[in-house]
């Protein structure tokens, strides 16, 4: 069960692509006061959803329910990869010890968030606007002049009005409020522009 195992690489143009994991036990006795059988690690590449850095976006709640209530979609083991905010996540269905909101102890089905170890977690980048000064503007005026900003900006750690507007254009381009602001959907679509 502690196997390596990796899953298929998902095409680009695919909205969600389901493997199974071979690892997972696929039958078990599911209730409340049932002890649970263990669930391997992540496959090759991922790791769990860290709730402190990553952040759940409503698609990514949309997901989980939808694996949770549909077993025949989503059998035991599935293991699910979409691009979700501009970066590439995954979920499996898993044993869970406790069952929902209701704390109830036992054994029932369960769905896990997991992010590739590829992408830097957006969360990791602070929101950033203009005024900021930082070693993170830095960073983000690298990929905003790797993405194609026009004029290419100055790297200088110094937010300005031209780092403003090459962050408006980048937010225009690609579907998102153009506030100015680094929020993490734009810090998302930045990281998957520039391949980091």
């Amino acid at each position: 069960m502690n196997e390596p195992w990796t899953p298929p690489e998902p095409p680009a143009d695919a909205e969600e692509l389901i493997a199974v994991d071979p690892r997972v036990i696929k039958t078990h006795s599911v209730g409340a006061g049932v002890a649970c059988p263990s669930n391997p690690p992540p496959p090759v590449g991922w790791d769990y959803w860290n709730a402190k850095v990553d952040k759940v976006t409503a698609a990514l709640g949309e997901l989980t329910l939808r694996m949770l209530h549909d077993g025949k979609r989503y059998p035991m083991g599935a293991f699910v990869q979409q691009v979700s905010g501009g970066r590439l996540v995954a979920a499996r269905v898993e044993w869970h010890n406790l069952q929902g909101k209701s704390n109830t102890k036992g054994c029932f089905r369960g769905v896990n968030l997991m992010r590739s170890l590829s992408e830097a977690p957006p969360a990791a980048h602070v929101a950033l606007k203009r005024g900021s000064r930082s070693s993170a503007v830095t960073d983000l005026q690298q990929k905003l002049n790797a993405a194609g900003a026009e004029p290419a900006l100055k790297v200088d750690g110094d937010f300005g009005g031209k780092t403003e507007a090459a962050v408006k254009a980048f937010q225009s381009a690609h579907g998102i409020d153009d506030s100015g602001v680094m929020d993490d959907a734009t810090w998302g679509a930045l990281l998957a522009a520039t391949n980091d």
